[in-house]
């Protein structure tokens, strides 16, 4: 499997994973006290945000190829604005 294609997917899982509020059960956090109304409130945006973020991505997708290719660029962008923000930094110094 492609390293790329890999990414794409994991962030489909981890996506859905904290939709369904079982991320915790997946990537265990020591030490993770019980919630606070504070963090349950909080907890909600993130499942709010994710499903929007999803909803939105399959509104622009034709089908399921353009969707992962949709994500796909996405995360390129994302890393390229990261490489681009480190060079940028280092041409500073």
């Amino acid at each position: 499997m492609e390293k790329d294609h890999y990414a794409v997917w994991a962030e489909f899982f981890e996506i859905n994973a904290s939709v369904n509020k079982v991320i915790d059960h997946i990537i265990h956090q020591p030490g993770k006290e019980k919630p606070t109304s504070i963090y349950a409130s909080f907890e909600m945006w993130i499942v709010l945000d994710s499903t929007d973020y999803v909803i939105r991505l399959i509104q622009q997708s034709q089908d399921k190829k353009s969707l992962l290719t949709n994500v796909h660029c996405r995360h390129r962008e994302e890393e390229e604005e990261e490489e681009e923000e480190e060079e940028e930094e280092e041409e500073e110094e």
